[in-house]
């Protein structure tokens, strides 16, 4: 698991949301400021429901900051969502903490694959775009 998740997630200093911009802000230098990051606070635990999962609104607003607009952040959006709903056999909340979170890292290793999702993902496309 991602060090930063342990650091950050697990000492519960940010939830899902926020961990997927911190990861990918690190590793794509995307100059998102914490203040932006804290605007997704309420996205954590499903948007405080269970719904629909951190770890896919928080990537959804990275994929937005690096793709803006247009076909290619559609498809990466809908590639992603169903990627994570397939490796975490859904994307609501509810059911992924039913199947996946446990007491000692709570959802740590749903982010930590949700972000390696994410990042492959951001790479294909990346590449896509440039040729």
């Amino acid at each position: 698991m991602d060090q930063s998740i342990k650091e950050y997630y697990i000492n519960s200093i940010y939830n899902c949301a926020e961990m997927m911009l911190i990861l990918a802000n690190r590793d794509f230098e995307l100059k998102i400021s914490n203040e932006t990051i804290k605007l997704f606070s309420g996205f954590g635990n499903g948007l405080h429901t269970e719904n629909v999962c951190g770890v896919i609104t928080g990537g959804i607003a990275v994929l937005s900051k690096i793709f803006v607009k247009g076909e290619t952040l559609k498809a990466a959006t809908v590639e992603f969502q169903e990627k994570v709903g397939e490796n975490l056999s859904s994307t609501m909340c509810k059911d992924i903490k039913l199947l996946h979170r446990e007491e000692r890292n709570k959802c740590g290793e749903v982010i930590d694959k949700s972000y390696m999702i994410l990042r492959n993902i951001i790479y294909k496309y990346r590449e896509k775009v440039s040729k």
